[in-house]
């Protein structure tokens, strides 16, 4: 279960943010509680795993790219029917965010294009 733990914690280390990551006691609540890991066994056994897989713990995915791709697409100084966007600027974003998830997730099903060219056609679709 210790073993578990320390999965669970790299794992939250790559994809959480700071606050999230679970503190070492309570990994050792939830593993064995009568053999619980010192600070340096946690540490060790996650450096084995990262060796195991040789650092290869990340795929990125064209979601990875959404945010930076979706911060340029739209801002308020773009127009809809000849009308600037202004204080409608926030929910043009969710819109044409979601209409980009759901392009996205169509594109996936075809491998092949580029995670990031993928990404950028389905974002420019949604501009038009």
């Amino acid at each position: 279960m210790n073993a578990l733990c320390v999965t669970f914690i790299c794992t939250a280390k790559f994809e959480e943010s700071e606050r999230n990551i679970p503190k070492l006691s309570e990994l050792n609540r939830l593993g064995v509680p009568s053999s619980p890991y010192s600070a340096r066994q946690y540490l060790t056994m996650e450096l084995r795993l990262l060796q195991f897989f040789q650092w290869n713990v990340a795929l990125p995915t064209a979601a990875h790219f959404l945010e930076y791709f979706l911060v340029a697409a739209l801002t308020a100084s773009d127009c809809f029917d000849g009308r600037s966007l202004g204080h409608q600027a926030t929910e043009a974003r969710s819109t044409l965010s979601k209409y980009v998830v759901y392009f996205l997730e169509i594109s996936l099903q075809s491998l092949s294009l580029s995670l990031s060219l993928s990404l950028c056609a389905c974002v420019f679709g949604c501009e038009m």
